[in-house]
């Protein structure tokens, strides 16, 4: 380890950024509204430290949690970012060579309470939901939704000029605004 060689110190903040950036539209296909979303989050992680980013330490990450803390950003809200955002940067830069070690996975901080996970929508529950449904769409929702694995925002989002005629297909819009 000693002869490896972390070009993140001969980079700038704005280059490695724009270099991973790179890598989540051509290699890992991801939406512009991603891409947006991270830029923002990792250029204020990267601002706050106000470091390279091959000198960043984890007290520096500790510091910008209580930093976020202070403004009020929710604790689930800090930990996604973490996990989901500066994570995956740090991994990516390890991986190219410009730090030694994601610093990001030495944190432990936890979410203020465990996500609720979703329940497949039963039988018995959709017939108790079926009187409550106001038209005719939200009904067919109803039915066709579970069976097709669609997510509550694919599903609350489908639209009766997205059916086909024959009522043998539906389109609908996807993470990520993918059809």
């Amino acid at each position: 380890m000693s002869n490896m060689i972390f070009l993140g110190a001969h980079r700038s903040n704005t280059q490695i950024v724009k270099d991973y950036l790179t890598h989540l539209r051509h290699e890992k296909n991801a939406s512009q509204l991603t891409i947006k979303v991270k830029k923002w989050a990792i250029e204020d992680f990267l601002t706050y430290c106000d470091l390279p980013v091959a000198k960043t330490k984890k007290a520096h990450i500790e510091t910008w949690i209580r930093y976020q803390e202070e403004r009020g950003v929710c604790r689930n809200t800090i930990v996604n970012r973490l996990r989901s955002i500066v994570g995956p940067f740090f991994n990516w830069c390890v991986a190219k060579h410009y730090v030694s070690a994601n610093i990001v996975t030495a944190i432990i901080y936890k979410p203020d309470k465990p996500r609720l996970k979703d329940t497949p929508l039963t039988d018995a529950l959709r017939e108790k939901l079926l009187p409550a449904a106001k038209n005719k769409r939200d009904k067919l929702l109803l039915y066709f939704g579970p069976w097709v694995g669609l997510r509550r925002a694919e599903l609350s989002g489908a639209r009766w000029d997205k059916i086909k005629d024959d009522y043998s297909a539906i389109l609908v819009r996807g993470k990520g605004d993918k059809e």
